[in-house]
């Protein structure tokens, strides 16, 4: 008797697969169509499942010209109709045939960011976005309340989906919290750090590069205003106008208070490991961790105290200047999306349906 596939979980997949009493495949292949014709075998496992050979074409573009356009997984004269896909995820794939076969009880409700993505590979891969209409506004109105696991792949899911506000929260927290290695590579921030290169599909938007251009330009912009301060402090740059209101007989108070907040500049720097000050291109954090270290380090910059009523420092500290220009470099950082993409997102909702 045929096995159909229940959900889509490989550990489930390989439990049906060794049940099943078939010789065909090992252990028997997993049933999606009783009088399918078209038999698979997926992934490097060689998952094997029976399907309707024109349901898939049907729903898959793809699927058509491979199977029925002369190409090498066409049906042969004789023998059983085999077509191996090595690459493909079986979980995924499973998924999709779920849906072309109208077996819509076996379609979650819910779906891991992981799953998401592997699915909208096959996809992209097979051009059935339009399989996914009747799940994928409910399944993206999802996604943000599950834990992000990997930005890129969200990214990705996005870009496959239509999904413009998802894409632009994805990238714009790339931008924030990507950092180098010891390589030199861009990192995302998960536990493993992994390479942005490594991911093809960001390699493929041109995000990678322009990520990396953002970055440099926006910790140039955090730096930059630090350093000022800095220079003109030490007596090496424009000179800072002195915020002292001074009694006539204190005016060794300006030379005091202005050596104070020296001292205590250069401390905060040194507390937030950023003395003596990076170049921007030897900054190997994020752009959010340098901004949080420079709010915490302005924090830190005091006035002088004096028991005088003739003498007010209230306003020597630079904090709130060299705030106000650190805040605007942080916020007017370049967006990296451009007009293609924002076309083609508008496309792929279409296809989706949540547009």
């Amino acid at each position: 008797m045929p096995t159909f596939l229940t959900d889509a979980s490989i550990a489930d997949i390989m439990t049906l697969v060794e049940a099943d009493s078939s010789p065909e495949c090992q252990g028997g292949p997993v049933y999606f169509d009783p009088d399918g014709e078209l038999h698979l075998e997926v992934g490097s496992e060689k998952v094997a499942y029976v399907v309707c050979p024109r349901s898939l074409a049907r729903a898959s573009p793809v699927f058509k010209r491979m199977l029925y356009g002369g190409f090498a997984e066409a049906r042969p004269a004789d023998g059983n109709w085999r077509v191996q896909l090595p690459d493909d995820n079986p979980e995924a794939l499973a998924l999709l045939l779920n849906i072309v076969h109208g077996h819509f009880d076996k379609i979650p409700m819910g779906m891991r960011e992981i799953e998401l993505y592997e699915a909208t590979v096959l996809t992209n891969k097979y051009d059935m976005t339009h399989t996914l209409r009747p799940w994928a506004q409910h399944w993206l109105k999802e996604l943000p309340k599950t834990k992000r696991e990997i930005p890129a792949h969200r990214i990705w899911i996005a870009w496959e989906m239509g999904d413009s506000n998802l894409f632009k929260t994805e990238v714009d927290f790339l931008q924030l919290y990507c950092s180098l290695n010891a390589d030199g590579d861009l990192v995302d921030n998960t536990k493993t750090r992994t390479p942005l290169r490594s991911f093809v599909m960001l390699e493929s938007l041109g995000i990678s590069e322009a990520l990396a251009e953002t970055r440099f330009k926006t910790i140039q912009a955090l730096v930059s205003p630090v350093n000022r301060l800095l220079q003109s402090l030490l007596g090496r740059g424009e000179p800072r106008p002195s915020k002292c209101v001074l009694n006539v007989y204190t005016k060794d108070e300006a030379r005091l208070c202005e050596a104070l907040v020296l001292a205590s500049f250069i401390k905060a720097l040194a507390g937030a490991n950023l003395f003596p000050l990076p170049q921007p291109e030897d900054y190997v954090g994020s752009v959010e961790g340098l901004y949080q270290l420079i709010k915490d380090m302005g924090n830190n910059i005091p006035s002088l105290k004096v028991g005088s009523s003739h003498s007010n420092h209230e306003k020597c500290s630079p904090k709130e200047e060299l705030m106000a220009r650190v805040y605007s470099g942080y916020n007017s950082r370049e967006s990296i999306i451009r007009e293609t993409h924002v076309a083609h997102l508008k496309l792929q909702a279409e296809k989706s349906g949540i547009s």
